[in-house]
């Protein structure tokens, strides 16, 4: 429940499993990428689990998943998310970076000795 993936040309054609299924929007691009998030929510896996068909394992189907209420952002909504995952994501990246113990130490003794 909730493990989504955005398909591009790149991994067309790449292994589906048997329990798995495709979405298709209408949009694509950042609506994708929204709609990937959405998917993979805690607040859609519960809704998921609740829905789904399956005492020992739970299991969902095309009309389950077609019931979905999906609800549909501007297209300012879905740049602004779009802008604020890419900045998120290079601060990710710089954190990632400094996150050496070499800058890490440089920047603490420049802190503590007062030159930053």
């Amino acid at each position: 429940m909730g493990r989504c993936a955005i398909v591009n040309e790149r991994e067309d054609g790449w292994m589906c499993g048997t329990g798995s299924l495709f979405i298709r929007p209408s949009q694509t691009g950042v609506f994708s990428e929204y709609l990937n998030k959405l998917l993979s929510s805690e607040a859609m896996k519960k809704y998921l689990e609740g829905e789904s068909q399956g005492a020992t394992m739970p299991n969902l189907n095309k009309t389950i998943v077609g019931n979905i209420k999906i609800p549909v952002p501007s297209d300012e909504a879905l740049s602004q998310f779009s802008a604020i995952k890419s900045k998120f994501i290079g601060c990710l990246d710089t954190s990632y970076k400094f996150s050496n113990e070499k800058y890490f130490e440089s920047l603490s003794q420049q802190a503590f000795s007062g030159q930053l």
